[in-house]
Order: structure tokens, then sequence, then C-alpha cells
């Protein structure tokens, strides 16, 4: 099942083509793939999203890839691939433990020819939960208030829970999240 996050510091008159372009991009070359291996076939899908990338820098210019926060990813029976650009953190609840599975440098900088250039791989635990998110997501919620909220509901409850609690807050930020 593949999966995305997509948002953007500041919308330009073209983001929804290169939503569109990159959503579009990604699911056609995974779903497609004429790889077995599920790596294989993610690795081959991100470097026609880096591609497609490519031919709309050369249509809108490179400043949008600054504002992009993204993440690709893919799972497959208990496997988890993930690529990200921009300001994503992801997690991976098991138990009384909350993991921060991204791990990179805030000072990372972006590559506009290889947004998505570095791929995380892992095994999602049968009794654990993963969190992706953009923006500040821990300006309102601790770590381990997020950790209580995914290990004790279930991806529906939690969504809905994050809801309401972010419904709550006079100056929230854009967030977009995927648990």
């Amino acid at each position: 099942q593949a999966f995305a996050l997509i948002e953007f510091d500041q919308a330009e008159a073209f983001t929804e083509q290169i939503v569109q372009t990159i959503d579009e991009t990604f699911s056609e070359a995974l779903y497609r793939s004429a790889d077995f291996e599920t790596e294989a076939a993610f690795e081959r899908a991100l470097h026609k999203v880096n591609t497609a990338i490519h031919d709309l820098i050369n249509a809108h210019g490179e400043a949008w890839t600054y504002q992009c926060n993204a993440l690709l990813g893919v799972i497959h029976d208990t496997s988890v691939y993930v690529s990200t650009t921009g300001k994503v953190d992801g997690y991976m609840v098991q138990g009384e433990t909350i993991t921060d599975i991204i791990q990179r440098s805030q000072t990372t900088e972006v590559q506009p020819l290889k947004l998505f250039s570095s791929i995380v791989a892992g095994k999602c635990p049968e009794r654990g939960g993963l969190l992706f998110t953009t923006g500040n997501l821990l300006d309102y919620l601790s770590l381990e208030k997020l950790r209580r909220i995914v290990k004790d509901h279930t991806a529906l409850e939690a969504v809905d829970y994050l809801s309401g609690v972010l419904s709550e807050q006079d100056t929230l930020a854009n967030i977009a999240a995927f648990i």
C-alpha cells in the first residue's frame, strides 16, 4: 500500500499540479513496476518522481522545492519504506517507547533535483504504530502524549482524537499527519 503526505509552507498557483504530478507518478510507477521486490519497486518509483520533479522545475523554477514538506512511502506486510523531503517527522510507537525513525539533521539542505534521495526502511512491529507528520505538531503535543495517543487508540480513533485536540488551538499552524 502506497501513501503520500505533501504540504507546502506557501502555496503557489501551480501547487495542485505539483501534488498531482508527484502523486500520479509515484502511484503509477510503484503499482506498474516490473520489480517483484517492494524495495526495488519503491526505489524505481522515487527515481521516476525525481525525474518528474525535474520537469516541474524546468516549468516553474525551483523555489517551490524549498517550501515542500513531503513523504512518500509504501507498506508491504510489515515492511515499511519511506523517503522524505523538507520538514517531516516520523515516529514508531511500540509499547512504552516512541522512536524517531527519520533521524535526520534539521540542517539538511534540499536538493531540488533529488528531492527524494534517501530511504528509511524497516519492519513495523505487529503491536506497534507509525506516525508521520509535517509542520509543528510537537509545538502542541509532547512526544509522550503522541505515544499514548497512538498506543491507546486505533488509527482512526487516533486521527479523530488529534483532530479534536488540535481544533481547540487558537493559533494552529498547518499540520498534516498520517497514522
